[in-house]
C-alpha cells in the first residue's frame, strides 16, 4: 500500500493554492542509493547531504524526557543532563562528541530508513566492559537524520538501546530536498517491525 498525504494547503494570493503531498511514489530510494553511493558527499542536482545539513551548524537542540533534558549541538556533542530545581546541582553525561579523532567507522547512508553520524567518546560508562577495539567503555550515541514535512528542524527522540549506547531522531526539513530521502513515517515503520 502506498501512503500519500495531503500535508497541507495555503493561499499565497487570491485563487491562488499550493498544496504539499507527500507520496513515495515520487521517490525511488534504489536509483537515490545508487547515486549516493553511500557517500554524505554525492551531489544531488547540486545539494550534498553536508550541503543541506550545513544549516545546523552553531545551533543546538533540546529534547525533554522525564527526569533528563538531551542537548544535541551539531557537529559538536551530545549530552544528558538535569539541573535539580532546589539545589541547582548539575548531573551531566557526555553522550558523544565529533571530532576527526571519533568518526571512523562511519556507517553508510540508507535512504530507505535514514542517514546517521555517530558521536563517540562520551563520558566513561561504569555498566558495561571495555568493548572490543576500544580500551575504554565510553558512551557514544547514533544520531539518525530523518527527512519530515511536518514539524521544523527538532531532536525528536532518544533512547537507551544497550547500556551506555544510544541513539537520537534528528527530523529534517532540509532532508526533504533530495529525492528518496527516507521520511520519519517510514522509520517509525521500521521500528515496529
Amino acid at each position: 500500500r502506498t501512503e500519500t498525504k495531503l500535508m497541507s494547503i495555503t493561499e499565497p494570493s487570491t485563487c491562488s493554492y499550493l498544496m504539499v503531498i507527500q507520496t513515495k511514489q515520487m521517490c525511488n530510494p534504489t536509483v537515490m542509493a545508487a547515486q549516493l553511493s553511500g557517500s554524505p558527499g554525492a551531489k544531488i542536482d547540486g545539494f550534498t547531504v553536508n550541503d543541506i545539513l550545513d544549516n545546523l551548524r552553531q545551533r543546538c537542540f533540546y529534547f525533554e524526557e522525564g527526569w533528563w533534558t538531551y542537548e544535541f549541538c551539531y557537529l559538536r556533542h551530545f549530552r544528558q543532563y538535569h539541573v535539580d530545581p532546589v539545589s541547582k546541582r548539575r548531573q551531566e553525561y557526555v553522550l558523544g562528541v565529533r571530532s576527526a579523532e571519533t568518526m571512523h567507522g562511519e556507517p553508510a547512508m540508507d535512504w530507505e530508513t535514514h542517514y546517521s553520524q555517530v558521536y563517540r567518546g562520551g563520558t566513561i560508562c561504569e555498566d558495561t566492559r571495555p568493548r572490543e577495539g576500544s580500551d575504554s567503555a565510553s558512551r557514544e550515541i547514533t544520531v539518525r537524520f530523518v527527512c519530515t514535512f511536518q514539524s521544523p528542524d527538532m531532536l525528536a527522540s532518544v533512547r537507551e538501546v544497550a547500556p551506555c549506547r544510544y541513539q537520537a531522531d534528528f527530523h529534517s526539513t532540509g532532508l526533504c530536498q533530495l529525492q528518496g530521502a527516507a521520511t520519519e513515517t517510514q522509520v517509525v515503520r521500521q521500528k515496529s517491525r
